[in-house]
């Protein structure tokens, strides 16, 4: 069995059994202590009223959980649920910058992040704003994140819901790559930028498309620049590509030679869906499977 195999075997098996033991310690009630990724742990007494997002995947989260009444600021980049577009939520910025007397002034009773600017927890906490940091890096990251949210904030059954549909559409891809050989998985090269800024070894996208039943053609690991001759010898069967006008990218003279062109499998790949760890992951992987297997 080879890698590829005992990966997906490995996956599967830890999805069915994640899906048997949902349900399990759902008591949602509040007081509930949830520790983040800094180690800190945060402590509701009630569930809250006016939360404020700091990163799109949150958003996300939040309105996944059914909170999204309760969703007072989000960032300028913040696009989805379309419900944003109709809802007055005030934009507080992106990431790299934010104001904390806008913060301060929507008084929220929970901000969540991935992280926020050197020493803003700290003024934050003395203010008596409980933050919540999460940076997950990968699917299961992704899921648990989503299940430490739904504690946090009285949603625990709906976390584990939500999780639990999921975790049952991975196992609807990787047991239909399961049945596959390994010599029809296609070679995919996931091109990022139009600098040839690409997707390696253990990153996100790369176990997106290793679930959907790809190889990723690069071999180092994060994300690095690819030199245009390397491309060219790596010569992948497929090219996924995530930024706007990647089209014009790929006409190059040069690249004509490469089969992924020669035979029209070059696509463009929602960047949302592949690069958010939140809920709409899984339409990711779904998304990814579907080039790489169009018959299907």
């Amino acid at each position: 069995m080879n890698r590829n195999r005992i990966f997906l075997a490995a996956w599967l098996l830890i999805i069915l059994l994640s899906i048997i033991a949902t349900g399990c310690n759902s008591d949602s009630s509040l007081p509930q202590t949830v520790e983040d990724d800094l180690g800190q742990e945060i402590t509701l007494a009630k569930p809250p009223e006016r939360i404020i997002s700091l990163m799109p995947s949150k958003t996300e989260k939040l309105f996944a959980l059914g909170l999204g009444d309760k969703v007072v600021g989000i960032t300028d980049l913040c696009n989805y649920p379309e419900e944003l577009l109709k809802e007055n939520i005030e934009r507080v910025g992106d990431a790299f910058n934010l104001s904390l007397e806008n913060i301060v002034a929507l008084e929220p009773d929970l901000i969540v992040a991935n992280w926020l600017p050197e020493g803003m927890v700290g003024q934050l906490d003395s203010l008596g704003i409980p933050v919540f940091l999460t940076a997950p890096v990968g699917i299961e990251d992704t899921l648990r994140s989503i299940e430490g949210l739904g504690r946090l904030t009285g949603k625990l059954p709906e976390a584990e819901r939500l999780v639990a549909g999921l975790k049952e559409q991975i196992v609807g891809v990787t047991a239909a790559i399961e049945r596959r050989e390994p010599a029809e998985r296609p070679r995919v090269l996931c091109l990022l930028d139009e600098g040839l800024f690409v997707a390696g070894r253990e990153t996100l996208q790369d176990e997106l498309i290793t679930l959907a039943g790809g190889i990723n053609v690069v071999e180092e690991s994060g994300w690095i620049e690819l030199s245009e001759e390397a491309l060219l010898l790596l010569d992948p069967d497929v090219i996924l590509y995530t930024f706007p006008g990647g089209e014009q990218v790929l006409t190059r003279l040069e690249w004509q030679g490469l089969h992924s062109i020669q035979q029209g499998k070059v696509y463009k790949l929602d960047e949302d869906l592949c690069s958010r760890t939140g809920p709409r992951l899984v339409e990711g992987l779904k998304e990814i499977y579907s080039f790489l297997y169009p018959e299907n």
